[in-house]
């Protein structure tokens, strides 16, 4: 769905109708170009996003361990967002970025058979979005891969770490989402985090 009415309601529309995208114009025709090859390119069948709430305060969504439909969660979240400030609309998007991606590729393991689900509610004062993924979880002392746990006066240890262990560099996604949110919040498990983003 190509539209100028960024508005919540038309991209819930556009969720309800199960558009692949919703885009905002002006758009760049080479990007037009290349979300049309995106979505010519993924499988045919039924919408893998299954719809449990479509409110405009209160959206929530199931959907397939897989990294094209998360970047299709994340363009309905972004636009959700379009009427934010635009440095408190980066800050959510990056953190729910990074969350999305640790909850689909550590807890979902990049399964398509598997599910994740998000929750995303807005009021006059907050954002707040909920990620659940699959996963059973882990144990925060056990993450050494990741930069949360490395000691201040050793910022890069986990980088060692992860190359020993033969992962991609990084491990800066729980970190970076604390700095750019006002709360983040797991659940027992670690299954689940919850990140929070005030609006006064």
């Amino acid at each position: 769905m190509i539209t100028g009415d960024e508005s919540p309601d038309s991209v819930l529309r556009s969720l309800r109708e199960k558009a692949y995208l919703f885009i905002a114009k002006p758009l760049n025709p080479p990007d037009l170009l290349q979300l049309i090859k995106t979505t010519l390119e993924s499988p045919p069948g039924p919408d893998p996003i299954e719809v449990v709430s479509a409110e405009p305060n209160w959206v929530e969504l199931r959907f397939p361990c897989e990294m094209q439909t998360a970047g299709r969660v994340e363009n309905i979240l972004d636009q959700l967002n379009c009427n934010l400030r635009p440095k408190v609309r980066q800050s959510v998007r990056l953190a729910f970025h990074e969350l999305l991606m640790n909850a689909i590729e550590w807890g979902g393991q990049l399964n398509p058979e598997a599910q994740a689900q998000i929750d995303y509610l807005r009021t006059r004062k907050f954002v707040m979005c909920r990620i659940a993924d699959p996963g059973t979880g882990f144990d925060p002392a056990g993450v050494d891969y990741a930069a949360v746990t490395s000691h201040p006066e050793e910022p890069m240890a986990h980088s060692e770490t992860r190359e020993e262990r033969g992962l991609r560099p990084g491990g800066y996604g729980i970190g970076l989402a604390k700095s750019l949110v006002d709360e983040l919040v797991y659940n027992e498990a670690h299954n689940e985090v919850a990140i929070v983003k005030y609006l006064n």
